[in-house]
């Protein structure tokens, strides 16, 4: 039986780092072969066939002293590995995820980090002892976020940041916004099926985007103290112009407690709605959700920014 020829495999956990993927990637991506992660959502990967779906941990990995663990999990590596035929494949995606820590410490392939949003520019090399004795307990040996000798390229989304030194000079700046723009109406329209942006439908005066987080969710407050700081953050704001794009996890009806906001639904990543539709806004707020903050300050630096923990 001879294996299919996938142009390389993707380990990814992030549907932003997934979007940004994408985009460079945009005239073959359906070809990679994917390993994803708990946290990416069904409704994405379903879209793709080529992938295996990975729903434990790996967390062993991290402890020498758990020895056993660690061989069950690097042997169920091989068999993936070899099962599914993707040794040879170039290899690229996340590089902290247990998968790809499998990849650095147990393969000789080069690897191509994509920027996991500010992580890869704050991120501190970890000093790593016993390097042999790691590996014969099959524990990481290699520092992750672009440090390892095995990662040759890390795809990066802002010059303005702090790169730390040994990740400089890998580095590879790709311009979002720009990749957008030169993209054909049909890959357009094929990254925002993938997406699940057709129903997305906000009106055309809205000039305020306001990301939230799951506080009441994740027991961090009460949900009438989420919802008082939210009314708090809008008091000065007119609401017919606000949108707010709930956290994926968040079970809040916010069209019930503020029925003159639109809800934008949808787990898709803010990035391509500011891509598609990002010229008409006037206010981004972030209400915890810091997590498109590096993207909305780089591209438009002409909207009025604000953060609130």
């Amino acid at each position: 039986m001879t294996r299919k020829k996938y142009k390389g495999l993707c380990v990814i956990d992030s549907v932003y780092t997934f979007f940004q993927f994408v985009l460079v990637n945009v005239k073959d991506y359906k070809e990679f072969f994917y390993v994803f992660w708990v946290n990416m959502p069904l409704w994405i990967t379903e879209k793709l066939p080529n992938k295996l779906l990975l729903w434990d941990s790996y967390v062993a990995m991290s402890d020498p002293n758990k020895f056993a663990d660690n061989w069950r999990y690097k042997l169920r590596f091989y068999w993936i590995m070899t099962k599914f035929r993707l040794w040879g494949l170039q290899v690229c995606g996340q590089d902290h995820l247990p998968f790809s820590r499998c990849l650095l410490n147990y393969t000789n392939k080069s690897f191509e980090e994509y920027e996991d949003g500010i992580g890869n520019y704050y991120h501190i090399e970890e000093v790593i002892d016993d390097k042999w004795r790691r590996r014969i307990c099959a524990a990481d040996a290699e520092p992750t976020f672009g440090f390892s000798r095995k990662v040759k390229r890390v795809y990066l989304t802002d010059e303005n940041m702090p790169v730390p030194e040994k990740i400089a000079k890998k580095a590879k700046f790709v311009d979002l916004k720009e990749i957008w723009k030169k993209m054909s109406d049909a890959e357009k329209k094929d990254v925002m099926e993938l997406f699940q942006m057709p129903s997305i439908n906000v009106g055309k005066d809205i000039d305020t985007i306001v990301l939230t987080r799951p506080y009441s969710e994740d027991r961090m407050c009460t949900e009438e103290e989420k919802i008082d700081k939210l009314r708090e953050i809008l008091k000065d704001t007119k609401l017919s112009k606000v949108a707010i794009k709930p956290h994926y996890r968040e079970r809040t009806d916010y069209k019930a407690v503020f029925p003159d906001v639109s809800v934008i639904e949808g787990k898709f990543p803010i990035e391509l709605y500011m891509l598609m539709d990002g010229e008409r806004i006037k206010r981004f707020i972030t209400y915890g959700e810091c997590s498109a903050e590096h993207f909305v300050k780089r591209y438009y630096p002409e909207i009025e920014y604000k953060r609130v923990d």
